[in-house]
């Protein structure tokens, strides 16, 4: 229940998003369940889900580098605006 709750605020935040990704750690012992919550609550409300998995600093910031790119090549609002919004700078 905790992802639906993640997953709808997310949707709050960025009403007009269409996909969302998740990072997910594959050593997690409950990343099945997880998985599954993510997938239920993505479905309910219309959203087109990716899922990146990493485990070692090496993969996260793989992982996000690949959501970047996904954004940038669909059109998606910047990533670089919302972190100076929300005062992270490079």
């Amino acid at each position: 229940m905790a992802e639906a709750k993640r997953i709808g605020l997310l949707r709050e935040l960025v009403p007009q998003a269409a996909t969302i990704s998740v990072l997910l750690n594959p050593d997690n012992p409950q990343l099945s369940q997880q998985m599954k919550d993510i997938e239920q609550a993505s479905q309910a409300m219309k959203l087109t889900l990716r899922v990146l998995r990493a485990a070692t600093e090496g993969e996260i910031n793989t992982a996000f580098d690949t959501i970047v790119q996904q954004a940038r090549c669909a059109g998606a609002f910047s990533w670089w605006r919302i972190c100076r919004l929300n005062g992270v700078s490079n």
